[in-house]
């Protein structure tokens, strides 16, 4: 039994001598390995000619899983699983109870009955071992533990069972998986040099020649490319982009290649590189969408990050809303409800995904704490800002990266100049506009600099205020940041007009029902008059269940919970 995942060999026998004609089974173990998959599919099928055998419905799986037939796929697996464990052959069983789980959480977004099958597994290896089966089992739960939990404690003890296994076992593959998993897992607890030291060992293993599981491998650079968007490390992302994408091209995996893309274009979102970015997002999520649906969200939640970024309050909305219950969508739905004025609605979805988001997480909560500053600051709720803001500072103490300490400053002018002390808030914007430029951060920049001439504003600084304003528009309509521009050069009018503190301090926030469209304010219209989705569908020519959607995106969009509430405020603002 082959020591690696068992995509190249599933279990079967090893080659038979030179002198005599391969098995159909070991014919298919070798087409695998040439990744002829179609010769592979021929030869396992004729292996099963002769009688159900296990290993030839486990290569056969394999066949399903790189060429993405989920249909296949599941089939195969689950046959071979339960002919494995009739034989009793626990290990083999087990193996295949860890791709099934794998397979339901990635294909299906099932991660409860993924959770099910990596629990049977793990009572099936009970007592036996070290195997190989016990390292990947070991991973599997780590993964599921730092990519859906953001639990860094249960990863980084599953990665040293995994490292362990691969040590004794003398599997570097392994091995380097394990130390993979640990340092995305310290990276997300904020042990940045210890975690990042750790994946760049591995990028370089995964990427010399030195490993040969093409699993792993890509699994491994997905993970450095992870935690290179986590801090916002766009230098260390490019070095390692190209060679991942070389490396993933020749494994085959278009999955892995379509997230690790997917992340890359977090990074390049961050950086301003905006037209990159969405050529990397878009066909990272087309990709994604056709061979493993749910993990699409990762480049839509990031794709509607930049069109919030962009102003383009609609389609981030829409975007948002397919990401769901993604935390870069829940953040970027704050995001757009503080923007409309609906504060209280954006410090809720703050509040619930804080709440899921455990302590240790520490560069998974900052971008969450930041906008809650931001909102409990809005709602003139000093005492819950400041908690915020100074949650936020330890975790900038802790972590120590540049933007991280521009995001406290600005959470700190935000505290202070609710408190009346604009002088303490501008010193705090200045630095935070500093370094948010060091980190090559050009739209936090900006956004921090308009704040600072607000603060200048009310200190009675109006030209500098001005100045301040005119170069944050300038530069914001050369990135393509319109909502954002707009407010900008709002106060460079202001400015050069009265040169009002308070005018320029607090910009009038945007009707909420600005972010609607032409159909979803004629379905607000039906929906007032109360006409359920069925009538509005009707009235208007179209399904019942597109109008719910329009229903359904309305609320969203006017942070609203219920169709009462999204009627009774299209009457305060004029829309009925």
């Amino acid at each position: 039994m082959s020591a690696r995942s068992g995509y190249d060999s599933g279990g079967l026998a090893e080659d038979t001598p030179n002198l005599v004609a391969p098995s159909p089974l070991a014919a298919g173990r070798a087409a695998l390995e040439a990744r002829d998959l179609a010769g592979a599919r021929r030869s396992f099928d004729a292996a099963l000619v002769a009688g159900e055998d296990p290993a030839a419905y486990e290569g056969l799986g394999w066949v399903a899983w790189w060429s993405n037939d989920a249909a296949a796929l599941f089939p195969a697996r689950q046959r071979a699983y339960t002919l494995y464990r009739e034989q009793g052959d626990r290990v083999s069983a087990a193996r295949l109870a860890i791709w099934l789980g794998c397979d339901h959480h990635d294909f299906r977004g099932e991660h409860a009955v993924a959770n099910g099958w990596y629990q049977r597994a793990r009572r099936l290896l009970e007592g036996l071992g070290p195997t190989p089966e016990h390292g990947w089992l070991a991973f599997q739960e780590g993964a599921f533990a730092i990519e859906l939990e953001d639990d860094t404690v249960t990863a980084l003890a599953r990665a040293e069972e995994v490292a362990h296994v691969g040590r004794h076992l003398g599997l570097s593959d392994l091995e380097f998986l394990g130390l993979g998993l640990a340092g995305l897992a310290l990276v997300t607890e904020g042990r940045i040099d210890e975690g990042m030291a750790r994946l760049d060992e591995v990028g370089v293993a995964a990427t010399s020649g030195e490993l040969h599981d093409r699993i792993a491998t890509t699994w491994m650079l997905c993970y450095l490319i992870y935690a290179c968007e986590r801090v916002r490390d766009l230098d260390r992302a490019s070095q390692w982009c190209q060679r991942m994408r070389e490396t993933s091209e020749r494994s085959g995996s278009l999955f892995a290649n379509g997230v690790c893309r997917a992340h890359y274009g977090g990074v390049l979102v961050y950086h301003g590189r905006w037209e990159q970015a969405e050529a990397e997002l878009v066909a990272a999520g087309d990709l994604l969408q056709r061979v493993r649906p749910p993990a699409a969200c990762e480049s839509w939640a990031r794709l509607g990050e930049l069109r919030r970024r962009q102003g383009r309050i609609e389609d981030a909305a829409e975007l948002f809303a397919r990401s769901e219950p993604h935390p870069m969508a829940v953040v970027g739905q704050a995001g757009l409800a503080l923007q409309a004025g609906h504060t209280n609605r954006a410090a809720e979805l703050l509040d619930d995904l804080l709440a899921a988001i455990p302590l240790g997480s520490l560069t998974q909560r900052a971008d969450a704490l930041e906008l809650l500053v931001r909102a409990r600051a809005g709602l003139g709720e000093g005492e819950a800002a400041r908690r915020a803001a100074s949650a936020l500072n330890a975790i900038a103490d802790t972590v120590g990266t540049t933007s991280l300490r521009a995001m406290a400053r600005c959470a700190r002018a935000h505290v202070t100049s609710l408190a009346g002390d604009d002088a303490s808030a501008r010193r705090d914007l200045e630095q935070a506009v500093e370094l948010f430029e060091r980190s090559v951060l050009p739209f936090e920049a900006e956004c921090a600099r308009i704040e600072l001439a607000g603060v200048l504003a009310r200190l009675q600084r109006a030209e500098a205020a001005g100045r301040q304003a005119r170069r944050a528009a300038d530069r914001l309509g050369t990135l393509g940041a319109l909502y954002a521009a707009q407010r900008a050069e709002e106060l460079v009018r202001v400015a050069a007009g009265s040169g009002a503190a308070q005018s320029l301090a607090q910009p009038k926030p945007p009707s909420p029902l600005g972010a609607l469209s032409a159909r979803e304010r004629e379905v607000l219209v039906l929906l007032a008059d109360g006409l359920s989705d069925r009538a509005i569908g009707e009235r208007l020519h179209i399904s019942a269940h597109t109008a719910h959607r329009h229903v359904s995106n309305i609320l969203t969009k006017l942070g609203t919970h219920t169709r009462a509430a999204a009627a009774a405020l299209g009457a305060r603002h004029g829309i009925t």
